[in-house]
């Protein structure tokens, strides 16, 4: 993938100076917002095939031993080209129900929603996965 354009105020690694957000109000340029969006659908493409190769998934989610998988694939904005990816997991007894108060599916949601590599279709996977998950009682 062809590195990312620099966004209004960001510097090499994709960092905004504060400063200059007060002046003015911060827009991305059209480039940097297509190249973020590239990128997620990317990740999560590529994501999905590692996660084919194992018994359960949904999209770029597998389920483990008692953990819910998944891998990212690319740097982070800014990150180095010699980064190869990990694995990122959810211990399935840190999720309590999708509605209950601590550790529920709706945090990890909003959680990995943050993530700069995971994408609309990775975090609807993730729901279909803790759907599937509470379904079948592996939550409770």
């Amino acid at each position: 993938m062809r590195p990312r354009p620099e966004g209004r105020y960001e510097d090499k690694n994709g960092f905004v100076n504060v400063g200059l957000l007060m002046s003015e109000p911060y827009r991305e340029y059209p480039a940097a917002v297509k190249w973020d969006i590239a990128y997620k659908a990317e990740c999560d493409r590529m994501a999905t095939l590692i996660a084919g190769k194992y018994k359960r998934n949904w999209g770029r989610w597998y389920l483990e031993n008692r953990y819910l998988c998944t891998v990212d694939t690319r740097p982070g904005i800014g990150g180095g080209a010699d980064y190869k990816g990990g694995e990122y997991y959810i211990a399935l007894n840190r999720v309590d129900t999708k509605y209950g108060e601590k550790g529920n599916g709706y945090s990890w949601i909003k959680h990995m929603s943050d993530k700069n590599w995971i994408g609309k279709q990775g975090l609807d996977d993730l729901k279909r996965a803790f759907d599937c998950l509470i379904e079948s009682g592996e939550i409770k």
